[in-house]
């Protein structure tokens, strides 16, 4: 997409806008608050781009937890945009955005 920095640290206008229309809800599992906050999944801080298939939507809690001590988050295939959550436990979960209506 023309125009779209990927250096830029948030998630803005149409770039927002795509991941939370392909997204539609909460990506975190078992999770389907409306979406509050646009997340890297590889972190910004970390080198994470800002691009549509590094960009999740998450509620607000989501994206607080994510940031404290023992969780990751992967993106495991991005032909299908699955994310992995794993949780402090160890336990880990599956995301896919649900299909168009």
């Amino acid at each position: 997409m023309v125009g779209i920095d990927e250096r830029r640290r948030r998630f803005t206008g149409a770039m927002a806008d795509l991941i939370t229309a392909r997204d539609r809800h909460c990506r975190d599992p078992f999770c389907t608050a409306p979406i509050r906050h646009h997340d890297h999944i590889a972190r910004f801080a970390d080198g994470g781009g800002t691009t549509g298939t590094n960009g999740r939507g998450l509620c607000e809690r989501g994206n607080y937890v994510r940031e404290l001590p023992g969780w990751t988050v992967r993106l495991v295939d991005p032909d299908s945009h699955t994310i992995q959550t794993t949780t402090p436990t160890g336990h880990s979960y599956l995301s896919r955005p649900d299909e168009p209506p």
